[in-house]
């Protein structure tokens, strides 16, 4: 005789006919937490106590700082655009510097800058030093104590230091002075400070020295910086008490323009600007040579770093390039990938990364190109979900996707594997960050920090498959085993709700007279499920 029983409780795979799903797959699955295989209900974020957030406009992006903290309270960067956040890879540093970027131009923040006050950061630089635009004058001043000694040719060059020890890429080289000892170079028209938040101290002065094979610049000279006109005397006549040689020649700051920070290994930062994808100087966090960028034939949406690789999301597709030496990378384009149309969609998941493409979420990562969705929703479903519109987060191996579809606002989770997936949930987030120390995902909503599944149960709604018969079957009887009740539990015969049970207990119920060919069933609650039968008899249902 006829039976159903659930045992396991799955998601949905919306692109598979209602009657071809496996047993424990569902029709509909809201705010349904699968985790288990029984069926729960997801919380609601708490908020996070101690933590308050600024006003409107809506938050968009949040990073912990401090994070190698166990805090969930210290210290939260907000910012209301879409920002990249990374750490600096920097040998011994105690101060956590910090560099993002958010479209004005590119910024850095230590602890003594970021935390003075609130909202968080509170203080920020430019990331990046400015070259000294003009060259140093020389002239030569004195007489020579021993006339017939040989006469030394230098030229110099400046570069800017600041305050956390970064140095530019030097001036014009001078004019060449010629001198011989008890004569000194007076080095003029030094740099002053120049306009930015960049805090420059100190300018460095560079001499040139001719040896057998090749001339350098090696330093001369450090000084505090000082007004326009400032100069500095040159009377070290013995070249080998020059110091270390001259080594930011292509220490340039990053374009004003660059965002999509990324942390690619080995020290190197990743950046974009139009369809040019932009490499830091590795350990170097600050100095983006020119020589180092790589012009793409797309515009770029974003990048994501994975191994030692980068992708490069764009307009037309993606790319990957390998990034083990930024002075040697090279591009790959990657064969059928989709255009990236969400920025914010692009995440680092299973090895690769994941984006939001026109037909669902795709993969590039060590396997290639994949559509990760294609066998459970169909491009017309995903399209209903405006993926231009998503972000995405990931928490213990699930992919979480928030979207605004023009009338809701809510979000997918996604498991991939053997028994690929979704739920839908009815909470939204317009930023989300998911901090590794904790193991939490933490999200914004109407500008309040709050922390994933710890607070109230949210309402579940879970439909099963169509169960289809050779022939039609009366439904007499059903039991449905929770932890808890009430569950209401609503009977669909060939698509039509012909009954609907507040459940109170684990005792079997009767059902109402009825045939069909195609049975299905609905539970909706807070409580917990761990399985459902219906069968065309009490014998039927006990014989489970």
């Amino acid at each position: 005789m006829p039976r159903i029983a659930n045992i396991l409780f799955g998601g949905m795979r919306p692109k598979v006919s209602a009657e071809l799903l496996d047993p424990a797959q569902a029709q509909l699955a809201i705010n349904c937490k699968l985790y288990s295989g029984a069926l729960e209900p997801w919380l609601a974020p708490g908020n996070v106590a101690g933590v308050t957030l600024s006003g409107a406009p809506a938050i968009q992006t949040i990073y912990r700082y401090g994070n190698t903290l166990k805090s969930k309270t210290q210290y939260w960067f907000q910012f209301t655009g879409d920002v990249d956040v990374v750490k600096g890879a920097i040998a011994g540093d105690t101060e956590e510097k910090t560099y993002w970027t958010d479209g004005t131009y590119p910024k850095k923040t230590k602890s003594n800058l970021a935390t003075t006050g609130t909202p968080y950061p509170s203080n920020s630089l430019r990331m990046g030093i400015p070259t000294p635009s003009v060259a140093p004058s020389v002239a030569v001043t004195g007489t020579a104590t021993d006339a017939t000694a040989t006469a030394l040719t230098s030229t110099y060059v400046v570069t800017y230091v600041s305050s956390w020890g970064e140095e530019s890429a030097p001036s014009p080289a001078s004019g060449l002075a010629t001198w011989r000892p008890g004569q000194n170079v007076i080095i003029g028209s030094l740099p002053a400070v120049p306009s930015g938040a960049y805090s420059i101290t100190k300018i460095r002065l560079y001499r040139s020295n001719t040896g057998s094979s090749r001339t350098a610049f090696q330093f001369l000279m450090e000084a505090t910086i000082g007004a326009n006109g400032y100069t500095q005397v040159d009377n070290q006549s013995d070249a080998t008490q020059l110091g270390e040689v001259l080594t930011t020649w292509d220490y340039l700051p990053p374009r004003d323009n660059m965002i999509g920070l990324a942390d690619c290994g080995n020290g190197i930062l990743a950046g974009f600007s139009g369809s040019t994808v932009c490499f830091s100087v590795p350990f170097v966090p600050y100095a983006w040579p020119a020589s180092y960028e790589l012009a793409l034939t797309a515009p770029v949406v974003a990048v994501c770093a994975f191994g030692q690789s980068l992708f490069v999301g764009t307009t037309l597709g993606a790319e990957v390039i390998t990034v083990i030496d930024p002075a040697a990378a090279s591009s790959e384009t990657i064969r059928d990938a989709q255009a990236c149309v969400s920025k914010r969609s692009v995440i680092r998941f299973m090895g690769g990364v994941v984006y939001a493409g026109p037909d669902g979420l795709a993969y590039v990562g060590p396997g290639g190109y994949r559509n990760l969705t294609e066998a459970i929703i169909t491009r017309a479903e995903w399209q209903a979900y405006k993926p231009e519109t998503m972000m995405s987060a990931v928490l213990d191996g699930r992919l979480y996707v928030f979207y605004d579809d023009g009338v809701t606002k809510a979000s997918l989770i996604f498991t991939f594997g053997e028994d690929a997936s979704f739920v839908r949930c009815d909470q939204h987030a317009t930023a989300a960050y998911t901090d590794p120390v904790n193991d939490t995902l933490f999200v914004v909503q109407s500008n309040t920090l709050r922390e994933w599944n710890t607070s109230s149960a949210l309402s579940y709604t879970w439909r099963s498959k169509e169960h289809r018969f050779d022939q039609s079957v009366s439904m007499a009887r059903a039991m449905v085993k929770a932890d808890a009740y009430p569950v209401t539990f609503k009977l669909y015969a060939d698509g039509t709700l012909i009954h609907t049970q507040t459940v109170t207990s684990g005792t079997p119920f009767p059902l109402p007279a009825q045939r069909a060919v195609k049975v299905s069933f609905q539970l909706e609650g807070t409580a917990k499920v761990n399985s459902v039968t219906v069968a065309t008899s009490a014998k039927e249902l006990a014989n489970g």
